[in-house]
């Protein structure tokens, strides 16, 4: 596994080898078969990786008679100023910061911010202007507050809390910042009611309970079976007492039912395509550069009649819709048939859900200044799409 990723890592440079004439009959020896994966594998180990001394018999004859020929291309390519390094792709998820999320139903954010210094943690502020520097010039054991979501804590990339106490406690949430955006501009009030529609495995609505104090009542909701343990398990590892969990449809949910009749907050975080997740290891899979049209429109219809569903609610005040995705099908799409629906644009707008928050949606639409994109390169978390629908009072 480690050498295919590797070799994927370094394909666009192991490709200008099989583009020279004399290493790409490399690909047509007994040894190598034809398959010219298999000669990028083996050409990463010859000229990144540990050489062909680990090489079966008939695969080491064959690479020492192209090495000279390997050699000779490479020295050829550096003489351009094309290098290993240079070409390699690294996934992004190497720029984003570890977030932790204080969970305030266990332990208060001054409480934790002591400990850590008592641990030698430096504790360090800054603007959301200045946050992405401010996060680059962060020592080994610095810790950064969030200027964008309170309760949250920004470690440096590497840092391993998984073993930390608090985690395992529920007072630590290891929650990317994007996550944690629906509930933290849903903002729901303590002794209020809400619902989250596709709720597993449990953060957002365990960050809801935590605003909302353990007070009043969440709905929470997931179509899958297996998941729907986890949601559970969540709930209990971060004291959240308030959620009523359900394994089921949430276009299945009747909103008239009486229950609902008080509730004020839904957050809408479909099923998708997951595109934006940096952690993915996005660099490995061609699929970030080809789209399936076909799956984005089944995904893109599920969205819409989810969305469109929690409207239905009669007493709701506020809908968040956010996905972990790039593509404007999911996102500003889906939105947009929404306000060009006469009974909700009459009802609901868009309000702008974050103020300081300055990466926007794409300005084709005009809309676009009032949702908010995040993306790993400029805003530091994974690939994220938030709007914030707000009922009408006029």
């Amino acid at each position: 596994m480690r050498l295919c990723c590797e070799t994927l890592k370094y394909h666009d440079y192991l490709e200008r080898f099989l583009d020279d004439k004399k290493v790409a009959l490399f690909v047509d020896t007994d040894a190598i078969g034809g398959s010219r994966e298999f000669a990028l594998v083996v050409l990463y180990e010859m000229v990144v990786g540990k050489g062909y001394k680990f090489f079966g018999s008939k695969l080491k004859a064959a690479a020492r008679q192209f090495q000279e020929a390997v050699e000779a291309h490479k020295a050829k390519l550096a003489a351009e100023g094309i290098t290993a390094s240079g070409c390699a792709e690294e996934s992004v998820s190497e720029a984003i910061p570890r977030y932790v999320r204080v969970n305030t139903l266990v332990v208060s954010v001054d409480e934790v911010l002591e400990n850590l210094q008592i641990d030698g943690w430096k504790v360090k502020t800054c603007n959301a202007s200045n946050f992405a520097t401010t996060f680059k010039s962060l020592g080994k054991r610095d810790v950064l507050r969030d200027p964008h979501v309170d309760d949250l804590l920004v470690f440096p990339t590497k840092t391993d809390l998984h073993a930390h106490p608090l985690v395992a406690s529920g007072g630590f949430v290891l929650q990317d910042k994007a996550s944690c955006l629906p509930a933290f501009v849903l903002a729901p009030k303590p002794g209020e009611i809400a619902f989250d529609a596709c709720a597993a495995p449990g953060n957002k609505t365990s960050h809801m309970a935590a605003l909302m104090e353990n007070k009043g009542k969440i709905y929470a909701c997931d179509l899958s079976d297996n998941r729907i343990n986890t949601l559970h398990s969540t709930m209990k590892t971060t004291g959240t007492t308030i959620a009523r969990v359900a394994q089921g449809d949430f276009l299945g949910v009747e909103p008239s039912e009486a229950k609902f009749a008080n509730l004020k907050y839904i957050i809408v975080d479909p099923p998708c395509s997951g595109s934006g997740i940096a952690k993915r290891a996005d660099f490995l899979s061609k699929e970030r550069k080809s789209v399936d049209r076909n799956r984005l429109n089944k995904l893109h219809n599920l969205q819409v009649m989810l969305l469109r569903h929690a409207f239905k609610f009669p007493g709701v005040e506020r809908i968040v819709y956010s996905t972990c995705s790039i593509h404007e099908e999911e996102n500003e799409d889906v939105v947009a048939e929404m306000l060009g629906t006469d009974d909700i644009y009459n009802n609901f707008q868009l309000v702008d859900p974050l103020s300081s928050w300055t990466h926007r949606g794409n300005d084709r639409y005009d809309f676009g200044d009032k949702v908010l994109r995040a993306d790993p390169a400029t805003d530091l978390t994974n690939g994220f799409f938030v709007a914030l629908f707000a009922r009408r009072t006029d």
